[in-house]
Formats: structure tokens, C-alpha cells, sequence
């Protein structure tokens, strides 16, 4: 296969994929809707479980806390030495722009490149 088929065929492949992100996205959108309804009468009518036939469902409550003031948070978690709750994650654009700007990353960030192929449309 040549280099241009190559090309030609990941671009096949890629719109094949977006047709079938389109479609899980529409299911999606259903199932989130049926979902919702079947939460709200769940829990209009009080009840923990329900069974069909081909499944059960029951409901349980999620808990996503989130920062509302990140200084305030992040003194607190290393004056109170809790690290587990934060993430270890970093800003990809931030350390970008401070290693373009001074050629230094901060201490203890370490970062790598990875080559990524652009394809587009003819």
C-alpha cells in the first residue's frame, strides 16, 4: 500500500468513525432521556430497586465535590498534608506557554511530545 492509500484509507476510517460517534450520540441523547424518566418515577414513588426483564436498576447517589476557591483549597491540603485529595494533573496550554516563554518547565513537571497526525478533507 503506498503512503497516499494509506492516507486515503485512515481517512475512510476516520469517517466511518464520526458516522458512528453521530449515532452513539444519538442513542445517547435517548438513553438520557429514559434515564431521567425513570429516576423521577423511581423516586416519586419512593421505591430503592426496580427489575424488568431484562435488567434491574437501582439508584445511587453520586458525589462530585468541586473548588470553588483553589488558593483557599490548595494551602489548606498542604498545610494539612492531605495530598490524596488532590489530582495529579497539570494545564497542558499553562506549561506550554511558561516553557516557551523561559525554556524552563516548573520543578517537579516533566513533559514529553508525542507526533500526532493532521488529515483532512480533499
Amino acid at each position: 500500500m503506498t503512503l497516499g492509500e494509506k492516507i486515503d484509507k485512515l481517512f475512510e476510517l476516520r469517517e466511518k468513525k464520526l458516522k458512528a460517534k453521530e449515532i452513539v450520540s444519538d442513542i445517547q441523547k435517548d438513553f438520557d432521556i429514559i434515564q431521567i424518566d425513570i429516576i423521577s418515577h423511581m423516586q416519586a414513588e419512593d421505591v430503592k430497586a426496580v427489575k424488568g426483564i431484562k435488567a434491574s436498576a437501582s439508584i445511587s447517589i453520586g458525589f462530585y465535590p468541586g473548588v470553588e476557591d483553589l488558593e483557599l483549597f490548595a494551602n489548606w491540603v498542604v498545610k494539612n498534608g492531605k495530598y490524596e485529595m488532590m489530582q495529579k494533573r497539570v494545564s497542558s496550554a499553562a506549561i506550554k506557554e511558561m516553557l516557551d516563554s523561559t525554556n524552563k518547565l516548573p520543578p517537579g513537571v516533566k513533559s514529553y511530545t508525542e507526533p500526532k497526525l493532521n488529515l483532512r478533507r480533499i
